[in-house]
């Protein structure tokens, strides 16, 4: 179906009557030059007698062209065994004049509908269209397993953030190149295919699908077409909808806007929408109240500003932009968490002799003049790479620019780096405490503690005495925190 549809098919409005539905011609891309071309005149009229002399035999047989054509093409038994008749059809079939003879059928040459009535055209659009709708059909059948989402009706972290539109883009384009060239016909006229070449995000490679390079435009909104034609055929091939409505959730949209696009293929409903997020948050808290007993892990918080929008406000109810606390996990399971000896140094230390003996300017000062011979090295080169890296200095055009010379220090406390080194996150709900008092942070400790899980007065006092919880955030954070340690 792909090769039916060309880039010439447009709508000339200068035609004549004649050729006033050349706007759609299927098969023109078949039909070489040569073969509308003049023939000489002896070639024409050799097969013109040819012509004369089948008919002759056909009408002398008291039969038709059609019955003739019906037989050999797999019409008749004793047809089909024959070898003759094999090897005919093998060369017809493959020949380039069966393009021309259906081309033509589609827009005899000359042929008025409106005078001549429609002749072998309707029976042509007739076969297409009941052809198409099967092949049409089996593709997107065959597409249904790429967007159908595990049997679990829970929702989970890693298949959300495992699809790939692109990837996905790519093999729907290669398991159902005819839907894919129909669609994508559909979604631009032959001068956006020409000149758009922006628009093409991805690139499936030309050898893998039966369509040329204008294929590979608009394939998000094609993808899209695809994924709400199967959500309609049944609700299991809902992937590409999960993850819309995940993602449209956390971007605000209000639950009437959420049902319209429910309704029209693109999400999933507002109620699955908020049950499966409770889940997911259930499931990582789950997950992050085991880490925490297990590796290293440090918390930072920070207040947060929400706005609560009211769509139809009354005295009883109405808008408020509200102030609370936003708090996140960091965990390295790479680092085991500090031990109950750890804890008993830390407060003994904090107890006497360090708030005995705080640090004073001079200790500062000699902390500095200390570590100047250390870092000199890395000041130098900081202040050097600014030259360097100075787009009018050229270094590249400098003698010797690839010198060890212009090569950062060597640092012996390299932080490790690589994917199995990343830090995993989570975030804990959002608490309507405003932080802005020493009350509200203590406030804020607490329904964080109840969150990691230590949510009774004896999980708090083995918290206490065995482990460590390490807080981070901005100057006003820490200096709440450190006015309630000292209180």
């Amino acid at each position: 179906m792909d090769d039916y549809f060309s880039d010439n098919d447009t709508y000339n409005s200068d035609s004549s009557s004649a050729d006033s539905d050349q706007d759609i011609h299927p098969v023109d891309d078949y039909v070489d030059e040569e073969d509308v071309a003049d023939k000489p005149a002896e070639q024409d009229l050799a097969m013109y007698d040819l012509v004369e002399a089948v008919l002759d035999l056909v009408d002398k047989s008291r039969s038709s062209i059609g019955a003739v054509l019906e037989a050999l093409l797999w019409g008749e038994e004793k047809c089909k065994a024959s070898l003759r008749m094999r090897t005919v059809r093998q060369q017809f079939t493959r020949s380039k004049e069966l393009a021309t003879i259906l081309n033509r059928l589609w827009k005899p040459p000359g042929h008025d509908p409106v005078k001549n009535g429609n002749s072998g055209r309707q029976v042509t659009v007739d076969f297409v269209s009941k052809t198409m709708k099967k092949v049409h059909k089996h593709q997107i059948e065959d597409l249904s397993s790429l967007f159908v989402s595990p049997p679990s009706d829970d929702t989970t972290i890693d298949e959300l953030t495992s699809l790939d539109f692109l990837s996905l883009a790519e093999t729907c384009a290669i398991r159902a190149p005819d839907l894919w060239g129909l669609l994508l016909t559909l979604t631009q006229t032959p001068r956006q295919a020409r000149d758009n070449t922006h628009k093409s995000p991805t690139k499936v490679p030309y050898n893998l699908i039966r369509s040329p390079p204008r294929y590979l435009t608009n394939n998000q909104v094609i993808l899209m077409v695809v994924a709400i034609l199967l959500y309609t055929r049944t609700h299991h091939c809902n992937k590409i909808q999960k993850a819309f409505a995940i993602y449209v959730k956390f971007r605000g949209l209000s639950a009437k806007a959420f049902d319209t696009m429910h309704a029209l293929g693109v999400t999933m409903s507002h109620k699955w929408t908020s049950q499966a997020v409770v889940k997911i948050s259930e499931r990582a808290t789950k997950a992050m109240r085991i880490a925490i007993l297990l590796f290293a892990m440090w918390m930072s918080y920070d207040n947060m500003q929400m706005p609560f929008k009211v769509y139809s406000q009354r005295i009883e109810n109405p808008g408020e932009f509200g102030n609370g606390t936003a708090a996140t996990a960091f965990i390295n399971r790479n680092k085991r968490p500090l031990t109950a000896k750890n804890n008993a140094e830390l407060r003994k230390t904090r107890i006497s002799p360090g708030q005995a003996n705080p640090l004073k300017a001079n200790n500062i000062l000699k902390l500095a003049t200390d570590g100047y011979a250390r870092l000199r090295p890395y000041m130098v080169h900081r202040i050097l790479r600014f030259l360097l890296d100075a787009p009018d200095f050229e270094l590249k055009t400098y003698k010797g620019n690839k010198s060890t010379l212009f090569a950062p220090p060597v640092d012996s406390r390299d932080l490790v780096y690589g994917p199995e080194n990343c830090t995993e996150q989570f975030m804990l709900g959002s608490m309507n405490i405003p932080e802005a008092s020493y009350e509200d942070n203590l406030k804020v400790i607490q329904d964080i503690l109840r969150q990691l899980g230590f949510d009774t007065a004896d999980k708090e006092q083995k918290l206490a005495i065995e482990r460590l919880l390490t807080f981070c955030g901005d100057q006003l954070t820490i200096e709440r925190l450190r006015g309630l340690l000292r209180a």
